[in-house]
């Protein structure tokens, strides 16, 4: 990677990055080639109908409880001026649970992808967060396939990309991967936030549910599951 590359040069915020509003850095046209083949990538949180309709969309599906706890410390530690959150865990949890926080509900964004109403999934790609925490060489190797990467280069690209893909190793370089598109509150020292890159575990959204769910908001929420 070179010195100064951040993720957003290569896959910017679709609906929110601010390269595209005359920064010097502006993202490559074609960040990504393989094969002869040239990709345009972005990260979205968007729904289907919201996106080109000849986009091709790896959609990454995770644990709703574990997507609640990453994005309270996502809008926590984010500026108050810039959409930050500034209510209490238990209010977080109520709103997480009513669709009142950014992109609406969880089960709504899964039925928007995975529901009988979307069923032209040719140019969809699913991935289970905890398939790629357990074996990321696998899910590396689903993608290269589904880009119509030829199998004779599958292993090599995917041995070579995997190790910077890992948790542990975005992490020591987590300043590449904390959105630039936002502003970020200081900590106690003064320095802006530098956990974006927090614990990527399985299981962590859990502690949410036990502490801040009250009694009802648990009924609502298992009702809603089912």
């Amino acid at each position: 990677l070179k010195d100064d590359w951040h993720l957003s040069m290569s896959a910017p915020f679709y609906e929110v990055d601010q390269y595209w509003k005359g920064s010097s850095r502006v993202p490559e046209t074609f960040p990504l080639k393989v094969d002869d083949q040239h990709f345009r990538v972005f990260n979205t949180h968007l729904r289907p109908d919201q996106l080109p309709p000849n986009a091709r969309c790896v959609y990454i599906v995770r644990d709703a409880l574990d997507v609640l706890a990453s994005f309270y410390y996502h809008l926590a530690n984010q500026s108050e001026a810039d959409g930050g959150y500034v209510g209490s865990c238990e209010k977080f949890c109520s709103e997480f649970v009513a669709g009142q926080i950014h992109y609406g509900r969880w089960q709504d964004s899964i039925e928007a992808w995975l529901g009988k109403s979307n069923i032209n999934l040719s140019n969809v790609l699913i991935l289970h967060y905890e398939d790629m925490k357990t074996n990321l060489d696998q899910e590396a190797t689903k993608l290269a396939r589904f880009l119509g990467i030829s199998e004779a280069k599958i292993k090599k690209l995917v041995e070579t990309a995997v190790p910077y893909c890992t948790f542990s190793a975005m992490r020591a370089e987590r300043w590449r991967y904390t959105p630039l598109s936002v502003e970020w509150k200081n900590d106690e020292n003064g320095k802006p936030y530098q956990d974006f890159v927090r614990k990527g575990i399985v299981g962590n959204g859990q502690k949410f549910f036990e502490e801040y769910f009250s009694e009802e908001l648990k009924r609502l929420w298992r009702a809603d599951l089912h």
